[in-house]
C-alpha cells in the first residue's frame, strides 16, 4: 500500500492511499490539477488522518 498527502501552499489539503496503477493515476490527477504530492509512510498517513478527525 502506498500513502500520499495532497499539498497546496505547504498545507496538507487531502490524504489518499492505494496500490499500483490506481494510486499512480490519482497522484497524477492531483498534480495535473496544480497540487503537490508528498509520499509518506503508513505512520505519517495515520497520524494525519487522526489529526483531521478532531
Amino acid at each position: 500500500m502506498k500513502y500520499g498527502f495532497v499539498v497546496k501552499d505547504n498545507k496538507v489539503v487531502a490524504t489518499f492511499r492505494g496500490r499500483g496503477q490506481n494510486f499512480n493515476m490519482a497522484a497524477h490527477a492531483f498534480m495535473m490539477s496544480g497540487y503537490g504530492i508528498r509520499w509518506v509512510s503508513a505512520e505519517e498517513y495515520q497520524a494525519e488522518r487522526e489529526k483531521t478527525k478532531e
